[in-house]
This record gives structure tokens, sequence and C-alpha cells, in this order.
């Protein structure tokens, strides 16, 4: 039997993205571009979308990490599309892939119910880190209509006007405007696209959809998304420093990893100087550039995380240790039981 497949349309970026601009930008482009391609109409009546029941392929962005792209092709819904592909090269891929690995091993040794399960994924994700191979598309592919996107023409935001995610205009065209924005439950509006652009943006900072996140209360979320909301009011001002207490607590391996992925991309991305309060020794060894650890309200070390895990002092190597019982569990040396058997000092 013939595989019925829907016909493709391929967007092919090209070029590098310009300062500012951002990944919702990117999202925002492809149906701008194929308004002024004529493949996309924003009225209902007589409507035209090129993208309706057909695949999107995205090629152009390789470099994009697995969770950005991800992002782009959950995006594709709002085209009305049967799928989406998103080139990539291997090494974003592969770093995921080792970063999954990492997980699932941390789960067993911290007891997680069906280890076997686990043990069988990680066997298999590690055979193909092997002989990494990726699914590619045809060279003389045909077609539904292609669409072309050079970054270098993007240098300011692309928004999506309320209500209709096809009705997109570049910053410039709505920048000014009065709308009247008002949440219900909590009585406030705001006055001007700029206000509302800063906020939509501080959400999508912290990979949350602010169109979902901006129509539901703190009692609709949950605690994973609260705490990208709780990130998302304190990057909003374009802070120099913020402080994180306890950022992990009470969330679940694979949030908290998500959470801890999230610091670090944008300490990276907004140069601010973060501050992790923290009981989660391996999730702070992982994202630090420098670590202190205090007691009784001194400071007992300060250092960088290698020199955290080599230190020679008792109290530090109670913690180190206990990255090193689970990295020691995971291979299933000897060595593991002679570590967690060990008597170490209390901690604090």
């Amino acid at each position: 039997m013939p595989l019925d497949m829907p016909e493709s349309v391929l967007v092919r970026f090209k070029g590098k993205m310009q300062p500012g601009v951002t990944l919702r930008d990117l999202v925002n482009a492809i149906p701008l571009y194929a308004i002024k391609s004529g493949l996309l109409t924003v009225a209902k009546q007589g409507k035209k979308n090129i993208f309706s029941g057909r695949i999107l392929e995205i090629e152009g962005l390789p470099d994009l990490k697995v969770e950005q792209a991800f992002e782009l092709s959950d995006a594709s819904a709002e085209r009305s599309a049967a799928g989406c592909t998103v080139h990539l090269n291997k090494e974003p891929i592969i770093e995921y892939i080792n970063s999954n690995i990492t997980l699932m091993r941390w789960m067993i040794a911290e007891g997680y119910a069906d280890g076997r399960t686990l043990a069988r994924r990680i066997a298999a994700q590690e055979a193909w880190l092997k002989d990494p191979q990726l699914l590619k598309g045809d060279a003389d592919a045909d077609y539904a209509a292609v669409i072309e996107i050079d970054l270098a023409d993007i240098h300011e935001p692309i928004v999506a006007c309320p209500n209709d995610p096809d009705d997109v205009k570049t910053l410039s065209e709505v920048a000014g405007a009065k709308i009247d924005f008002i949440d219900h439950e909590a009585k406030e509006s705001v006055d001007t696209y700029e206000e509302l652009l800063r906020v939509a943006a501080s959400l999508e900072d912290v990979n949350l959809d602010a169109g979902l996140v901006m129509n539901k209360l703190p009692a609709e979320l949950s605690g994973g998304m609260r705490k990208r909301v709780g990130l998302a009011r304190a990057i909003v001002g374009e802070p120099q420093i913020l402080l994180y207490d306890e950022p992990v607590t009470g969330l679940d391996p694979v949030n908290a990893v998500a959470v801890d992925r999230l610091i670090t991309d944008i300490a990276e991305r907004t140069h601010v100087t973060s501050i992790v309060v923290t009981h989660d020794v391996e999730g702070a060894l992982s994202i630090s550039d420098r670590v202190a650890l205090l007691e009784g309200g001194h400071l007992r070390f300060l250092g960088t995380p290698d020199e955290f895990r080599r230190s020679d002092d008792t109290l530090v190597r109670a913690f180190a240790d206990r990255q090193a019982a689970v990295e020691a569990a995971l291979a299933g040396s000897a060595r593991s039981s002679r570590i967690a058997d060990a008597k170490a000092p209390a901690l604090p």
C-alpha cells in the first residue's frame, strides 16, 4: 500500500539572526513572509492558507537547541499545519540526548520505580550516539510552496495582533497604538503595545506561550509554569542581578533540570549576574561558574565547581561525595557502596 503523505511547504531561512531578534520573531516571520508572497490572507472571508493540512518543513537554522526547535515546530499548529520538521545538525541533538541520558541515570540512582525501562532507553540512545544518523529530505523534492526568509531583513520584533496568529506585523507598524487590554480578574490594563510586548517577551524568554499564560489565573498553572512566570516577572525590568531562592524546590527531576537550563540560558542571553541559593548540589555544580558554601552564617568555601569537587575540606567533601556517590552508583561500581556507607560529617 503506498504511503499517502500530505504535501509539504518549505520555509528556508538564510543568514544569521540579528541582535535583539528572538525565536518568537522567527515564528511570526513565517506568516509575515507568506502574506507578502500571497500565500496567506488574514481576512476570514475567502481565506487563503498555504500551510493548512500540509507539512511545514523548516531549514536554515541547523544550530538551534532541541528545545528551541520544539518551540518552532510546536508553533506550526498556529498555521493549521498537519505537522512540522526542523532540520538540525547532529551536534545539538547529541547534546540533548546526552543530557537526557544523564537525567535518566540520576533517576535510576534516586530509586526510580522501573529502572529497567530507563536502562533500556539509555542503551538505545547510547547505541545511536555511536553512529548518529539523521533523516534528510530529498534534494529534488517537490513542494506546494517554498518561502525564503533572509534573517538579515529581520531586525525588529514581529508581533501577532490580538486573537489572530496570522495577523502579524513588525513592531514599527504598531508602535504607539493604543489598545484596550483588560484582565477581567485583575482589572488591570495595559495602555500600549510596548508594555504588552515587554510582558509577552518576558514570558517567551522563559519558554512560556504568552497568549496562553496571560489568560490564566495562577491556580490554573502547573508548579513548573508558576516558577517560570515568577522568573518572567523578575526579568521584565531588565535587572543587573537576579537572586534565586531554592528555584527547583518541589519540582520533579525533569522540570528541575529544565529550570536549571533556563537559569543558564537567561544568564547567557541577558548577561545578568545570577545568584542561586539552593540545597540541590548537583544542579548548583552543573550551572555555576563559582560556588560558595555557607556554614553557620560564615563562608566555608568559595571557588569553581571543579575546585569544590577536589576540595579537602571535610564539610565540602560531605557535599561533593554525595555527587560522587551518585556517579559511582550509575556506573555500578563497587566504590558506590563504600561511599554510601562512609561516615560523613552531619550536614547543616
